[in-house]
Order: structure tokens, then C-alpha cells, then sequence
């Protein structure tokens, strides 16, 4: 009686000289197997990746300059205030003593802020109303997950009610909007303007909303203020026209470039999408054209090494 301890397995080789047609034919395998997969896949356009897309919590956090514009009842009348001493002074009769208060809630502790909120309390004087709200606060947007991207942002604020009110509810998502993916690398993005480089104007003509906003709108890649449900306080005749605005900072959808690794392995996975399957394929057909001898080649089999067993070796 015996036993298996080992066992090996016998191959059939099939052979050729090296300049023959079964030798060329396998090098050719060779080749396509490494050539047609970098073809197809550079050609199906999935090689290389050039722009993802992910969801990240910005980081937003107020910059302590504002800047306030309402419309009166009459066309030429408007009220108006900036965090900025020397712009004060170009308004004239139009300066009030405007109380603007900023505070961010984050609700998580993660240390960016969820919510940005905005009062704003304008005093009016006897026969003095309010139709309309521009509000300009300046903002530090920055982004650190799958980008580094920090930008200028100002959160442009505007409602007009038509008739005299006595305050706005206003809710809205601050959004951040790029015309092109961004860079991977950007510790600071050349973005919109400061608000506090609008506030130095020599002139009012100049720090008039329109224009203002113009200047803003003109970058490809800005942070704005998409409104949700503004709520017009219908009512004039008041000592005080009061605004609470609230800025949630919802995740952003972050088109990028990725990085030079995340490229590096996506393409080596899209290449060998195609390489195993056309490795098998082309494995089985050098095969039949060596069995059927298509290619000639001559076949060598091995030989069992086999040694007489006698009965005293047990």
C-alpha cells in the first residue's frame, strides 16, 4: 500500500526556432496584449481622468466688513452704511448709525460653520420707509478635503418689497460656483474682489450696488447667495426697519483636477480592464494555433523520472 507525498505535473511544450512564423506570431500576441488595451481604453476616453467631482463642507467665516444700502420711498432718497470709516463720510446726509450684528452657528463642532447669521436694524426717522435691501458682507471661503482652494466670497444680499416694510426675513444657501475645474493645489485662489477693496473708493458712484455686484460677477469662480424664501415685513411708518438674514453653508459639490496618483490609478485600473480578458483570450488562441499546428512548432513532452521501487524501501 502507498501513499501520494508529492506529486508534479507533465508538461507538453510546444517549441519553435526563433526566427519562424509560430515565434512570430507569439511575440505579435506580446505585443497586442500590451498595445491594445492602451488603445482602447485611451481611445474610450477612460484612461486618464481629467475631472472628478466630490461633496465637502467648506469652511465660511465672516470678515467683519459690510456694507448696507436701502432704498426709500422716494427714488432719490436711500440709506446707507459700511464697517469702513472713510466710505461713511461719502454718503453725506444718507449715513445712518446702522447696528449690523454676525455670529455662525456650528452645530456639529467640526469647526466649520453651518449656519451664518446676519441682523441688520436700521433707524428711520418720522415719514421715512424702506422698499428695498442690499446687503454686502465679506467672507472667508475655504476648502481643504479635496482640494486646498480658498477664495474671497462676499454674500450679496438683495429683496425688494415694492411697498414699505418694516423688516425682511431672508434665508438663502451660500453656493460656491467655478466656471472651470479647480486645481488640486491652491493655498490661495485669485478670486472676486474684497469687499474692503470696494470700500476704498473715492467716490459713492462707486460703491453703488450695481456696480459693485457687476464687479463680482465678472470672476468665473465666486461664492453666491442663492435665495430660498425671502419674507417681505409689510408695514412702514416704523422707528426701525430690522433684517435677519440666515446663510446656510450647505456641502459643496467640488468639480476638480484630480491628483497625479489619483490619475496613476485610475488608468492602471482602466488598463487592466481590458488586459486580463484580451490575456485570456489571446492565451486560448496561441494555444489552438500550436495544437492544430497552424503555427508549426514541434511538440516535447516530459518524461516521468521513474526509479524501480523494491519492497525493502518501504
Amino acid at each position: 500500500m502507498a501513499i501520494v507525498v508529492a506529486q508534479e505535473v507533465l508538461a507538453r511544450r510546444y517549441e519553435a526556432r526563433l526566427f519562424s512564423l509560430a515565434s512570430l506570431f507569439h511575440f505579435a500576441c506580446y505585443v497586442a496584449l500590451i498595445i491594445i488595451p492602451f488603445v482602447i481604453s485611451y481611445t474610450s476616453q477612460s484612461l486618464w481622468i481629467m475631472e472628478k467631482t466630490g461633496r465637502e463642507q467648506p469652511e465660511v467665516h465672516f470678515h467683519h466688513e459690510v456694507l448696507v444700502v436701502a432704498q426709500g420711498a422716494h427714488p432719490s432718497q436711500r440709506f446707507a452704511f459700511s464697517s469702513s470709516a472713510g466710505v461713511n463720510a461719502l454718503f453725506g446726509d444718507a449715513l445712518r448709525a446702522v447696528s449690523v450684528r454676525l455670529s455662525e452657528a456650528d452645530e456639529n463642532d467640526d469647526g466649520r460653520p453651518e449656519f451664518l447669521h446676519l441682523e441688520v436694524s436700521i433707524p428711520l426717522r418720522p415719514g421715512e420707509d424702506i422698499v428695498g435691501l442690499t446687503v454686502l458682507a465679506a467672507l472667508d471661503y475655504s476648502l481643504q478635503d479635496n482640494v486646498r482652494f480658498g477664495t474671497n466670497a462676499t454674500a450679496i444680499v438683495q429683496y425688494a418689497g415694492g411697498v414699505a416694510g418694516s423688516g425682511l426675513q431672508f434665508w438663502g444657501d451660500l453656493e460656491l460656483h467655478a466656471a472651470r475645474a479647480l486645481p488640486p493645489f491652491t493655498s490661495s485662489a485669485v478670486g472676486p474682489p474684497t469687499l474692503a477693496g470696494a470700500l476704498a473708493a473715492t467716490t459713492a458712484d462707486a460703491l453703488a450696488p450695481a456696480a459693485l455686484i457687476s464687479r463680482y460677477m465678472a470672476f468665473p469662480t465666486a461664492v453666491h447667495v442663492a435665495p430660498r424664501y425671502p419674507v417681505w415685513l409689510v408695514g412702514g411708518g416704523g422707528s426701525r426697519f430690522t433684517a435677519n438674514v440666515t446663510l446656510a453653508v450647505r456641502p459643496a459639490v467640488v468639480r476638480y483636477q484630480p491628483r497625479v496618483a489619483e490619475m496613476l490609478k485610475w488608468g492602471w485600473v482602466q488598463y487592466l480592464s481590458f488586459f486580463i480578458p484580451l490575456w485570456f483570450a489571446l492565451r486560448q488562441i496561441k494555444w489552438f494555433a500550436a495544437v492544430s499546428q497552424i503555427t508549426p512548432c514541434r511538440v516535447v513532452v516530459d518524461r516521468p523520472h521513474v526509479r524501480k521501487i523494491n519492497d525493502h524501501d518501504f
